[in-house]
């Protein structure tokens, strides 16, 4: 069976992603972890010799370019207001956003 996700990994993870979880729901989110790594051991455990071997790479690679070409998109005064009359947090014209990443 593969690792167990403990419930200080769910509360490192949670923090991360800057959520507040009940004991109730780390247990639950520790316990939906483990089932979904549970189906992929059910998965290592098929029987996939029957099946052919390709490599993926050369189904896509037809030397094409898989890229769309950029384009501009006109501003839409109307979403930008929007966008900034909803914003919680501004600094002038700029959308002023928590910093995510701190200098040690």
């Amino acid at each position: 069976m593969s690792k167990k996700i403990t419930i200080e990994e769910v509360k490192y993870t949670a923090g991360l992603a800057r959520l507040e979880l009940s004991e109730t729901e780390e247990k639950k989110f520790a316990e939906d972890l483990n089932n979904i790594l549970g189906y992929f051991d059910d998965l290592e455990q098929a029987d996939t010799s029957s099946f052919t071997k390709f490599n993926h790479y050369e189904l896509i690679s037809e030397k094409k370019n898989h890229f769309r070409e950029d384009e501009l998109v006109e501003d839409n005064e109307r979403v930008r207001e929007i966008i900034n009359d909803n914003f919680p947090s501004k600094q002038g014209d700029l959308l002023a956003v928590k910093a995510i990443l701190k200098k040690k």
